[in-house]
């Protein structure tokens, strides 16, 4: 199973809250969507309300990106778990490809960037087609990860 996680925080990006939910739900190999709101009531009923195919939660941790992110950790289902912002488009493969990924290499993450970040912590291997592949991480420096906020991130 395949998840994709988009966190959101503010009315004021709904439209594009609302492109980046339609590119996800175009991709062949999502099989769920969790929306993770961060602490705004309003846009957690809109959200709801909008969506109800799709798990809407809202943010169990502090404010910001990452606990966020591991709220709808937390609430997914899926072997791979895929990040996208709320401002950003899914292109027409992005999940094939990072599936793709995984399957040409046994990887615990295959970030799109941050490479640089990757190389610090002796975990990134740039073998892996034009994609930087994680192989080795531990549970602490993927939540470092987490943290780091890269739009175009997955986990397996």
């Amino acid at each position: 199973m395949n998840t994709v996680i988009i966190c959101a925080y503010t009315i004021e990006r709904w439209s594009q809250l609302e492109a980046a939910v339609a590119s996800v739900e175009s991709q062949p190999l999502v099989d769920e969507v969790v929306l993770v709101i961060d602490h705004c009531d309003e846009l957690l009923e809109m959200s709801r309300r909008r969506w109800p195919q799709h798990r809407v939660v809202a943010n169990e941790g502090a404010q910001g990106l990452s606990d966020a992110r591991n709220t709808g950790v937390t609430a997914s289902r899926g072997d791979i778990i895929a990040f996208l912002d709320d401002d950003a488009v899914a292109a027409g493969d992005w999940m094939q490809q990072l599936v793709h990924t995984f399957d040409l290499h046994a990887a615990v993450g295959a970030p799109v960037r941050g490479s640089d970040v990757l190389a610090r912590f002796g975990i990134f291997d740039a073998s892996a087609e034009t994609r930087a592949v994680i192989t080795g991480a531990t549970d602490p420096q993927l939540r470092t990860l987490l943290a780091l906020g890269s739009p175009e991130f997955a986990v397996r």
